[in-house]
C-alpha cells in the first residue's frame, strides 16, 4: 500500500512538474510574440514620423538657398532607414509570427530604398540640369513608397494580427495611417492640370 501511495505522490509530482514546464513555456512564448508585436509597430511608428517628414519636406517651398538642408535631411533619412531595417533583422521573431517578419523587412526594405531613390533623385531636381530626369525619380519612388504601404497594410497587418489572435494576446496599435499621405500632388489629375 506504501508503495502504491509513494508512486501515485511521484506521478502526481511529474504531472504537475510537466504542467508547471508547459506553463512556462507558454507564458515565454506569449511574451515573445507580445514583445516582437510591440517592437515591429514602433519601427513601423518611426518609419511613418519619418515619412510625414520627408513629405513635409517636398512640399516645402525649398529654393536655392535650401539646396543643402533639404539634401542633408534626405540623406539622414536614408541612413536612418536603412539603420531601422537592421534593427528589423535583429528582432528576436518567434515562429508563430515569422510570415509577419518577412512581409516587415518587405516594409522596410521598400521604404528605405525608396528614400534612397528620392535622395538621389532630388540631388538632380535640385541642380541646374536634368530636373525633369530627377523629378520623374521623385515620382518612381512614390510608387516604391505606395508598395510598401500595400504590403503593409494587406500583408503584415493581418498576419500579425491573425497570429496574436490566434493565441488570445492583445494586438498592439498600428500606426493610423500610411506612409504616404494623401496629398493633391500625387494626383496624376493634378499633375496634368
Amino acid at each position: 500500500a506504501r508503495r502504491t501511495i509513494a508512486g501515485g505522490g511521484v506521478l502526481l509530482v511529474f504531472i504537475l512538474l510537466v504542467f508547471g514546464v508547459r506553463g512556462c513555456l507558454d507564458a515565454r512564448k506569449e511574451s515573445a510574440m507580445e514583445d516582437y508585436a510591440n517592437r515591429s509597430t514602433e519601427l513601423l511608428r518611426e518609419s511613418k514620423l519619418e515619412g510625414d517628414a520627408l513629405f513635409e519636406l517636398l512640399q516645402s517651398e525649398g529654393g536655392t538657398e535650401q539646396v543643402v538642408d533639404i539634401q542633408n535631411a534626405l540623406n539622414g533619412y536614408r541612413v536612418q532607414s536603412s539603420e531601422r531595417v537592421d534593427r528589423a533583422r535583429g528582432l528576436d521573431v518567434p515562429d508563430e509570427v515569422s510570415g509577419a517578419q518577412r512581409y516587415l523587412l518587405d516594409v522596410l526594405e521598400l521604404r528605405r530604398d525608396g528614400l534612397a531613390q528620392t535622395a538621389d533623385a532630388m540631388r538632380t531636381a535640385l541642380g541646374d540640369q536634368d530636373r525633369r530626369q530627377g523629378t520623374d525619380g521623385v515620382t518612381e519612388a512614390m510608387q516604391v513608397f505606395l508598395a510598401s504601404d500595400t504590403i503593409d497594410q494587406i500583408r503584415f497587418r493581418p498576419v500579425l494580427r491573425d497570429s496574436l489572435e490566434e493565441e488570445d494576446l492583445t494586438v498592439p496599435a498600428f500606426p493610423g495611417e500610411t506612409f504616404v499621405p494623401d496629398v493633391e500632388w500625387l494626383d496624376a489629375a493634378f499633375v496634368a492640370d
